[in-house]
């Protein structure tokens, strides 16, 4: 009898590891990302600007879920399961919710006076909108590379 299930078990090793993967890391999804959201959408963004703000708010979140999707799509659907992956995406999204805020902040409250204007724009909008999008590539480059 437990020949037989040990048999079974190892006949279906790869297909066991891939539904381990996708349990935990929709947990870790679960877990993590309702925080992540919360901390994005409750950070205080009386000095930033609109355009900065709105992809932040926006963009970000959508393209983390977008690349979290993908994650199951692609990293769990191959033979070894990818669950560092998904917890270093995971981890990774809760690091930007709780530290980009921190040095948004900074760059919002940089006192630009005697500035020529364009440095100052780019300085204070541009440099931002930038890093959220490269933060999202990043994101995105780790799911769908091949390793």
């Amino acid at each position: 009898m437990f020949e037989r299930l040990k048999n079974w078990f190892r006949a279906r090793k790869g297909e066991l590891k891939t539904i381990v993967t996708i349990v935990m890391g929709l947990l870790l999804v679960a877990l993590l990302f309702p925080v992540a959201m919360e901390q994005i959408a409750t950070t205080s963004h009386t000095n930033w600007n609109s355009a900065v703000w709105t992809v932040f708010s926006v963009l970000l979140p959508i393209l983390c879920v977008i690349a979290i999707a993908m994650i199951f799509v692609y990293k769990t659907t191959s033979k070894r399961g990818e669950l560092k992956t998904i917890a270093t995406l995971v981890v990774g999204l809760l690091l930007v919710a709780l530290l980009f805020p921190v040095a948004m902040e900074q760059i919002a409250s940089v006192n630009t006076t005697g500035w020529n204007p364009a440095v100052a724009t780019v300085t204070t909008v541009l440099l931002p909108i930038l890093a959220i999008i490269a933060i999202a590539m990043i994101f995105l480059y780790k799911v769908t590379s091949r390793r």
